[in-house]
């Protein structure tokens, strides 16, 4: 017969065993440096299709009698960091221009014409390039919606000696991305002239040195979608020096 005045026995429950989680590694975000920045601002831009646009431009030329050996350039406003900055100049006698550290040049060497690009932080007001003394003009682009590719510009120069200021069958090496074309022709010669458009092209906005009417510089834009090699046509130019150019601006992607 069972006692059931004994306590009954004690139940013993073991203690669950200890839930070990692994560390889970940290994710590591890398800083947002300058490129991914101008990634930001291009290609993912609000507002931007697949061409590049001109956002602003500027110009204008030595206005110191006898000439001079800084050239400063004023940067229009309208830049915001990832937009490409283009600066064309070009002299009256046997000069070159050096820019500064962070410019690229981009239209080879030669005495009489030399052109530069950055890709902006949105802070640049000035660039000074320096040549020996000499007498010059220039003009100057904001450039939007352009490819965050390494070398987003390509650039052509021809010199001539009579009234065609003609420039050059330019093939990008992207054929198939759409292009922002800027025809160039300068007249080296006093009193300069530069007149006619490149057939298909914008308007000529042109700068002269006033103060011994030379050198006289021109530019003029279209868009190529693809973007195709491009063979602009003519301007007319006074009889003597001149130099010509035909510069790719690669678009998007």
């Amino acid at each position: 017969m069972m006692d059931f005045s004994a306590p009954p026995p004690a139940i013993i429950i073991p203690a669950p065993k200890k839930l070990i989680v692994p560390d889970v590694p940290k994710l590591i975000f890398p800083a947002l440096g300058g490129s991914f920045a101008a990634l930001l601002n291009q290609e993912g831009a609000a507002g931007c299709g697949p061409l590049p646009t001109i956002k602003a431009s500027g110009g204008g030329a030595n206005t110191v009698s006898g000439g001079q050996t800084s050239h400063t350039i004023n940067i229009p406003a309208a830049r915001a960091s990832g937009d490409i900055l283009l600066a064309v100049m070009v002299f009256a006698s046997n000069s070159n221009a050096t820019w500064p550290a962070g410019w690229t040049s981009f239209l080879g060497t030669d005495n009489r014409i030399s052109g530069a690009w950055r890709r902006s932080d949105g802070t640049e007001t000035t660039v000074v390039p320096t040549s020996p003394n000499d007498e010059s003009a220039h003009f100057i682009l904001v450039i939007g919606c352009v490819s965050v590719a390494a070398t987003p510009i390509v650039g052509s120069f021809v010199s001539g000696s009579g009234t065609s200021c003609d420039p050059a069958l330019l093939t990008p090496s992207w054929t198939t991305v759409p292009t922002l074309y800027i025809a160039v022709g300068s007249s080296l010669i006093a009193p300069s002239s530069l007149t006619g458009t490149p057939t298909g092209y914008s308007a000529v906005t042109t700068f002269i040195d006033a103060t011994i009417s030379c050198p006289r510089i021109g530019w003029c834009w279209k868009e190529v979608n693809p973007g195709a090699a491009d063979n602009p046509s003519a301007f007319t130019c006074t009889s003597g020096n001149n130099r010509a150019a035909t510069i790719a601006i690669r678009g998007l992607p």
